[in-house]
């Protein structure tokens, strides 16, 4: 209460419609595929006399698509940003958890797309599919503009610095792979071991390249290097004698060999 009367403050939250596009028919809560465990529908409409004046959908829990992936990959969020054109975001926004999109958009058996909602309705998205093409969008636009800051940042945007902690990485394939990328983006200066003549593990040497054709898998890892990780190949490393060199040379060490 003020002298000038009243004021009244509106805290709205957002009801994941269009309201650009909505007439307040109604519609859309009676054709909701979507069902909850009390039987009720996600989406709310109370008429068009009510307050926010339009339907509103509930979003309680973490959607199932997400909830499916190994990685718990946004995966909303990346469509979402596909749907409208921003390539750029929706592959930042993947590799904020999956730091091989150009890999698992070809070869990742996509568990998102049996638990998706729409394939109650008719068929799931095709989650997959959607990846790759975001992947292949960020490559070419490398391709064309080298220098742009294609190279995905944590959360903090922290990069590796010169006299950061050391951290030895033993094994290059994905394990190995996302361990370094994510420790560079959270300010380490990690190093990658590899027996083997080039990096990728089970992704090179386990893995056709009719499936996974090599110069993706080379321009994934080139991602991870530019982030700051040293790869060395050609290195294997003896668990008998090795280790305890490893030791007096790195901060930790991480042992990711789990393929072989």
């Amino acid at each position: 209460h003020t002298p000038q009367g009243f004021c009244a403050h509106f805290e709205s939250t957002e009801t994941f419609i269009d309201a650009d596009r909505c007439v307040l028919c109604g519609c859309c809560a009676d054709v909701c595929p979507v069902t909850l465990e009390d039987g009720s529908k996600p989406l709310l409409y109370h008429g068009r006399q009510s307050l926010p004046g339009k339907p509103s959908i509930e979003k309680r829990r973490q959607p199932l698509c997400q909830a499916n992936c190994p990685l718990g990959v946004n995966v909303q969020g990346y469509v979402a940003l596909t749907r409208v054109g921003r390539y750029k975001e929706a592959l930042d926004l993947i590799r904020r958890d999956n730091i091989l999109p150009g890999i698992c958009g070809r070869i990742c058996t996509h568990p998102c797309e049996l638990a998706c909602r729409r394939g109650e309705l008719d068929a799931p998205l095709a989650i997959r599919d959607i990846k790759r093409f975001v992947a292949d969008q960020g490559r070419v636009a490398r391709q064309h503009s080298p220098t742009e800051g294609n190279t995905p940042c944590s959360p903090q945007g922290e990069r590796s610095q010169p006299h950061a902690p050391a951290v030895a990485v033993i094994g290059s394939g994905p394990a190995g792979l996302a361990a370094a990328a994510d420790l560079a983006r959270f300010g380490y200066a990690p190093t990658i071991f590899e027996k083997e003549p080039r990096a990728g593990g089970v992704l090179r040497y386990g893995i056709g390249p009719y499936r996974l054709p090599r110069d993706i898998l080379d321009e994934e890892i080139e991602v991870i290097r530019e982030l700051g990780v040293h790869i060395l190949t050609n290195t294997p490393i003896d668990f008998a004698t090795g280790l305890e060199d490893l030791k007096k040379r790195f901060a930790a060490i991480i042992v990711t060999t789990g393929a072989w």
